[in-house]
């Protein structure tokens, strides 16, 4: 352990050079914001990618678990102990963003210890570290370490600290600030960590928070971006750039890691969303074929589910029944979905939606 002691803000600030240069990073960022303005149904078109977050943020806590795992028990499917603990975390990981989403968007972007705890509360819901304080800050002094060995390698502040530190954290969050505010988005993650401020989850709900901070300094119009894949493939850089703060106060190795990532992610992920783009329109022409009045419930459909069950293609698109068998059957004849498990007595049938499942399978290694 060493001798570090986290400074409040703004005289942190006096330790860290804000001149990086963001400009590849913020040129890439515009593009995909643009990208993302024109789309007809965002939230749908992006699905797959708020799919991928969760999967990979969660991923860096330990999970193992794939898009794929996640689709299969959505559709009933059978998965190991293991895996359904993996799909319950990933799946309270999703719904925590969509919390943050939603409260941020009704509160104008204003971040608040109770959005914070909240998120934390809804990561921990039912799922491994269930046992330690939802919704509360730590209680108990925590420790960051090697877990293979054991060996600390920084002692996050101290619990009875915790409420001023996350007070003064969240001040400067919501603080008007005249420098670079992709280099600010950087240290308000970093400086979450370094505070450690609950007992579990602080990563996550770390990376949970990146997006609406985007979005709330107007880097982004929308906060459909998504960072957590490249955390995970880089998982030992991103670690060892974040200790280097406590290690040897140094900020520059971890904000220059930050808007790498910013740059790499954006990149991937305007690739993602210009393929995802042409599978639309390709599709929405394909279905325009059938001549039917429910072609986008059932385009919409398809982009949200991926795969799924003849139930539910009934309930989620309220197709009566007859004309929703109809419709499926035209769609497997078009080779648009295809049958993955035929239904038996009262099993309905399982489809996937091809194209789109083959990107998943891609994304979800």
């Amino acid at each position: 352990m060493n001798n570090f002691v986290l400074k409040e803000f703004p005289q942190i600030l006096s330790d860290i050079n804000m001149n990086i240069d963001t400009k590849e990073a913020n040129l890439k960022l515009a593009k995909y914001d643009g990208m993302i303005e024109i789309v007809p149904y965002p939230e749908i078109l992006t699905s797959i990618l708020f799919y991928q977050e969760s999967v990979m943020s969660s991923r860096l806590e330990g999970t193992i678990a794939t898009i794929t795992d996640i689709l299969n028990y959505k559709v009933g499917k059978n998965l190991s102990e293991r895996l359904e603990k993996d799909v319950t975390e990933i799946e309270n990981y999703k719904d925590a963003l969509g919390y943050c989403i939603k409260e941020a968007e009704e509160n104008n972007f204003e971040i608040t210890n109770r959005l914070i705890k909240n998120i934390q509360a809804i990561i921990l819901n039912n799922s491994r570290g269930g046992d330690k304080l939802k919704g509360k800050y730590k209680e108990k002094q925590n420790y960051i370490g090697n877990k293979y060995d054991g060996k600390i390698t920084y002692t996050p502040v101290s619990y009875l600290h915790t409420d001023e530190y996350m007070n003064n954290l969240i001040k400067f969050i919501n603080s008007d600030f005249s420098g670079n505010l992709l280099i600010k988005v950087a240290i308000i993650h970093a400086y979450f960590e370094l505070i450690h401020p609950f007992e579990d989850g602080n990563g996550r709900v770390g990376r949970i928070l990146i997006p609406i901070l985007l979005k709330k300094y107007n880097v982004l119009s929308t906060h459909y971006f998504y960072i957590s894949y490249y955390f995970s493939i880089n998982r030992t850089k991103y670690i060892s750039s974040l200790e280097k703060i406590s290690k040897d106060n140094d900020w520059q190795t971890w904000i220059n890691f930050f808007v790498d990532a910013i740059e790499q992610q954006t990149s991937m992920l305007i690739n993602v969303v210009r393929h995802l783009q042409e599978i639309r329109k390709k599709t929405e022409l394909e279905i325009s074929g059938l001549k039917t009045q429910f072609c986008i419930p059932v385009l919409n459909f398809l982009f949200k589910q991926i795969k799924f069950n003849t139930t539910d293609f009934i309930e989620k698109t309220g197709i009566n029944s007859s004309t929703a068998r109809s419709l499926l059957r035209s769609l497997e004849e078009k080779n648009i979905i295809e049958i993955e498990e035929k239904g038996s007595g009262h099993s309905p049938s399982i489809y996937k939606f091809k194209e789109l499942y083959n990107i998943v399978e891609e994304i979800s290694a």
